[in-house]
Parts: C-alpha cells; sequence; structure tokens
C-alpha cells in the first residue's frame, strides 16, 4: 500500500496546463485577499500575486488548497466555482488525457437579476466537455444557501441574471474604499467617522466593503455594526470574515467576562458545572451573553431540556451566533427531536455557509433522518471547506459507509490518501475499512500493520484488521490476533473496543463450531449483556443471543432478545434476530 504523499503533483500539472487569452479574475470574497491591504494572511496574499496573473481559462489557483473553475450556467452566464485540491487535480488530468469528468463546486460568484441575488454557496455538479474544452453546470443544490439558489436558472435557462463582478467598482467607489482601508489602518477615527457616513447601498453585496466596513466599526468602538459587517461579509464568501466576527462577537460580550471573572476562571479549568447555580441567576439579566455561556455550561449535565431553553432565550436577541446554534443542535439530537435538530443544523449553515461545525452537525442530522443523498451533498461542501485531508476522509467515510456505497467511497478517498504524509490512525482504519470492503484485501492487510505500528493499543485497528481477515477467510489469523488482544484487557485502550473485539472473537468461534467458548468468552466479561448495551449498543448482546441459540438455549436467548427489543424498538438488527428467533421456535 503506497501511503507516502505526492505534495507537488498538483503544482506541476498546473505549469503543464496551458494558458489562454481570456483574463483570469478572482470571485469578489477571494478578490479581497489581492486587492486589500487589510487581509491578514501573509501565505495567501504572496500566493496571490501568481494567482492574479495565471489566466488558464476555466481553472485559477489562489494557493495549494484554493481552486476554482468557471462553468457556464447558460451560454450568457458564467460563473466561478470553488473546487477541492482532489478535484481540481481530476481536472488537471482529464484535460491532459482529453477526456470528460464530473465533481463538484461551491459557487463563489453572486449574480443579480432586480432586486434579487443568486447562486453564491450553491452546491453546483460540474462537467468538464473535452470537445469544447470547458466547463458547464449541470446540476445545482441550493437547500442550504444564504440566498436564492442557482437550481432555479438551470431549471428554467433564465438570461435574465447578470454577472456581478466584484472585482470592478466604479471608479469613485474604488477609490472610497481604498480610502476606508486606509483610514483603518492609519486608525484615523475622525476620517473614519466620516467615510462611513456616507456608504454606498451596493456596497451591501461586497465582500471585500463589508470586511472593511467591519474594522472601520471596530475602531470605532461600534461593535455592534462592526459585527453586522462582518457577518454579511462571511455570507459572501469572504475568506476570513468569520473569524473577525467571532472576534467581533467576542467584543460586545466582553463587559459580561469583565464583571464576572470568576465564572470564567472555572471554565477555563474545566470546571464548568461549579458555574451553574450563578449563571442560572445571571441569565434573566444578560439574556444574551449569560445565556450563551449558560447553554455551553448545561452542556453533559443530564439536562438538555434546560440548555435547550437558555439557548433559545439567547437566539432571540441575536439570533447569529454561531457557537449557541451548535449548542441548539446538540440538545435536540440529545432529546431524541431528530427532525428539529435538522432544522437547526439548515438555519445555522444558512446563517454561517463556512462553519464546518454547522456541516458537520448538518450531515449527522441528515444521516439520523435517512437523508442520504443530502448528507453526500454537504460531503462535497466539507471537502471544498476544509482544508484538513485526513477531516475530509473521515466525513466521506462516514456518509458513504452509511449508504453502503462502497465504490464511490473508494475513488473519493484513493486521491486523498495518496496526498497525505502521514495519515491518522482514525483515517488509516477508513481507508482500510474501504479497501476490505471493496474486497482489495492485501492492500488493507497492509494499511492495518501500518496503523498497528503506529498504536498496538488501537482497539479499532485490532477489530477492523481482525473483521478483514475473517472476510478474506483467514479465520485463524484473526482468531489468533484477537486472542492475543483480548488476554489482557489493559492493552486495549478503550473498554468499549474491548467489548467488540471480544464479540467478534465469540462470532469466530460460534460460526465455526463452537457456540460453547463464545459464551464463555461472553462470561469473561462480567457484565449483564443487555444492560451493556446501554452503553456499547445492542450488537454484542445481538451475538451473545445468536450464541445461545447455538446451543440450543432457546429460553435463554428469547429473554435476551425480548429485553433488547424494549430498549431498541426500531433497531433493524434487533429485529432481524428476532425473526430469526421466531423461526427457529
Amino acid at each position: 500500500m503506497h501511503l507516502v504523499s505526492d505534495q507537488t503533483a498538483i503544482e506541476e500539472d498546473w505549469r503543464a496546463f496551458p494558458d489562454r487569452d481570456e483574463p483570469a479574475f478572482l470571485p469578489d470574497g477571494w478578490d479581497a485577499i489581492r486587492s486589500s491591504s487589510l487581509t491578514p494572511s501573509p501565505r495567501i496574499e504572496e500566493s496571490v500575486a501568481t494567482a492574479g496573473t495565471s489566466r488558464r481559462g476555466w481553472l485559477l489557483a489562489v494557493d495549494r488548497r484554493t481552486f476554482f473553475l468557471r462553468a457556464e450556467v447558460t451560454p450568457q452566464i458564467g460563473i466561478w466555482c470553488r473546487i477541492s485540491p482532489s478535484s481540481a487535480q481530476q481536472f488537471i488530468l482529464a484535460w491532459r488525457e482529453g477526456r470528460g469528468c464530473d465533481c463538484a463546486g461551491s459557487c463563489a460568484t453572486l449574480l443579480a437579476d432586480g432586486a434579487h441575488r443568486f447562486a453564491l454557496h450553491s452546491l453546483v455538479q460540474l462537467r468538464y466537455d473535452p470537445e469544447h474544452q470547458h466547463v458547464v453546470a449541470i446540476e445545482a443544490y441550493d437547500e442550504l444557501t444564504p440566498f436564492p439558489g442557482l437550481a432555479s436558472l438551470l431549471a428554467t435557462g433564465s438570461d435574465s441574471p447578470v454577472l456581478l463582478p466584484g472585482s470592478v467598482l466604479r471608479s469613485e467607489d474604488k477609490q472610497r474604499l481604498v480610502d476606508l482601508e486606509g483610514a483603518v489602518q492609519e486608525n484615523d477615527v475622525d476620517r473614519l467617522a466620516s467615510l462611513v457616513a456616507t456608504i454606498p447601498a451596493d456596497w451591501r453585496y461586497r465582500a471585500r466593503a463589508q470586511f472593511a466596513l467591519g474594522h472601520a466599526y471596530t475602531r470605532l468602538q461600534r461593535h455592534s455594526e462592526a459585527f453586522h459587517c462582518f457577518h454579511q461579509a462571511q455570507l459572501l464568501d469572504h475568506p476570513f470574515a468569520l473569524e473577525e466576527e467571532w472576534r467581533a462577537h467576542s467584543r460586545l460580550t466582553k463587559p459580561f467576562r469583565e464583571a464576572h471573572p470568576e465564572l470564567f476562571e472555572h471554565i477555563q479549568r474545566g470546571d464548568r458545572l461549579r458555574t451553574l447555580t450563578q449563571l442560572r441567576t445571571l441569565a434573566p439579566q444578560h439574556p444574551v451573553a449569560g445565556n450563551a455561556v449558560l447553554a455551553y455550561c448545561l452542556r453533559g449535565a443530564g439536562v438538555p431540556e434546560e440548555g435547550l431553553a437558555a439557548c433559545d432565550a439567547s437566539l432571540k436577541h441575536r439570533p447569529d451566533q454561531s457557537d449557541v446554534l451548535g449548542h441548539r443542535w446538540t440538545y435536540l439530537t440529545e432529546l431524541g427531536r431528530d427532525e428539529e435538530a435538522l432544522r437547526c443544523a439548515r438555519d445555522h449553515i444558512r446563517r454561517y455557509p463556512r462553519d464546518l461545525a454547522a456541516i458537520v452537525n448538518l450531515i449527522d442530522s441528515a444521516l439520523l433522518t435517512g437523508r442520504v443523498p443530502e448528507a453526500k451533498a454537504l460531503a462535497e461542501i466539507f471537502a471544498i471547506q476544509c482544508d484538513d485531508l485526513d477531516r475530509q476522509c473521515q466525513t466521506f467515510f462516514k456518509v458513504y459507509e452509511q449508504a453502503g456505497d462502497w465504490p464511490t467511497l473508494l475513488a473519493k478517498m484513493s486521491p486523498l490518501v495518496r496526498s497525505l504524509h502521514a495519515p491518522t490512525i482514525k483515517t488509516l482504519v477508513c481507508w482500510g475499512e474501504t479497501l476490505i470492503e471493496s474486497s482489495h484485501f492485501d492492500d488493507a492487510f497492509a494499511v492495518f500493520e501500518t496503523a498497528l505500528r503506529a498504536d498496538p493499543a488501537d482497539g479499532q485497528v485490532l477489530l477492523n484488521y481482525a473483521r478483514g481477515l475473517a472476510r478474506a477467510d483467514r479465520e485463524e489469523e484473526a482468531e489468533q490476533l484477537l486472542r492475543t488482544a483480548t488476554r489482557d484487557a489493559s492493552r486495549v485502550r478503550s473498554a468499549n473496543d474491548y467489548v467488540f473485539l471480544v464479540t467478534l472473537l465469540a462470532e469466530i468461534c460460534r460460526r465455526t463450531g463452537r457456540p460453547e467458548e463464545s459464551l464463555s468468552l461472553f462470561d469473561g466479561l462480567n457484565e449483564d449483556m443487555v444492560g451493556l448495551s446501554n452503553r456499547v449498543g445492542p450488537l454484542p448482546a445481538l451475538e451473545y443471543a445468536e450464541a445461545l441459540m447455538s446451543t440450543g438455549d432457546f429460553a435463554s436467548a428469547e429473554d435476551v432478545v425480548a429485553r433488547l427489543t424494549s430498549l431498541w424498538p426500531t433497531d433493524i438488527f434487533v429485529r432481524e434476530v428476532a425473526e430469526i428467533l421466531a423461526g427457529e421456535r
């Protein structure tokens, strides 16, 4: 199994890509990092120096991790879409080989039609046409965008919306924006006060302008207005606005923190529960900050109803709080109110389309409610927004494992894993399991050997390695590995993983005609197997019931399955074993 990173592959392919005569420009939010004096990242400022002069037709590189494709929506309408680095490499290779290819992109262009705005943040399915050497948008997914989306344009073929290129400003407005940014840098308060008093109306839809206004209001100590400007800038896809919004929110809540320093000393020490009595008193007096902090401190306290009420009280006064929206989703999920949690996560991502926590929460809600196509779309959005390749791999695995779509998962993970210098253990486990499910057993075993050398006590590595050996008809090797691992429970870091290792060993014993040995393994856990299901789920107890059936002890098996059915009435595996037991009787 080859895990050595080929980090320069995209750059080498990029240099081979032909120059075009058409001028390249960045979408408005990203144009700010080339043109604005206020952007905080030297890395991007340096890398954009080449991107601004790179004319690659329909492909534009900002840096190693940020790529845009230009695509046709209709013959009259073109848009820029941000794509992941692996998709960029896929398109470059397709161009070199003269073949078509598809990928997902996030629309980075704002379109206008009268008073309406379209397209920004729409997930777009892109297709490269090798015959005409251009990219077309063939499908769009708009459910989660803060603006009306692109799908309506694709559905109607409308030609009425027109491109709003963010890099093109009227000369007087452009000079005013440059003056504003200069006054921010010079901290010229009087000049700033004069400039912000006469803001052009169309700056509302310009990310660079909103970002500059946010800094201007910060210098003027008008933190509420700064917060709203940064919030608008991040809606318009400014790459740095979300972090600035969080800082603005911190400045808004600073008086509350300074008035009650003892609360935050306890929180910093990890002792949140000690703050609850005081916070419950303070929350009605400070409905935004007090309830937000209370909602945070109640997480894990076993009172989700109270936590949810605190979230609602804070959001009632300030709906745009990404952390509180995340807490609210957690409490709704804990209460089993999955549909409400789904709506909460959708609201979160519409308000904060660049917030990775919002995307992850919505993926989990989509999977919990059986909306697998939505989860797949969100996984694409996550891959575009997230720079961490390990997290991309794990997110794709979480979604496509539940969908049972192993061929697609293999295709998505392969280029990501090849690009990783040192994959995490969790990523190696996901990759190894994907290879097993795709019947690439030798490659999978090499992956698990690599992971075991890195961490011999990781139960997930041991479990999936043994499961793969059993799947490959190497049950003796699987049993040997499991017996070595379970000989001493302290050798496995996680107690829950140890339970599953014993369960897999018991299953192998049962399937090879040794059900009594299987039962003795469960007896060695010294646990009530049904009670244990509250901690680890029903699968170990179900294997215990099957071992009882194999020994002919149907009465005990019926008791176990009946108790499991009362605890897990909708679990498909519990129902399946109950049907098997009924058939045996």
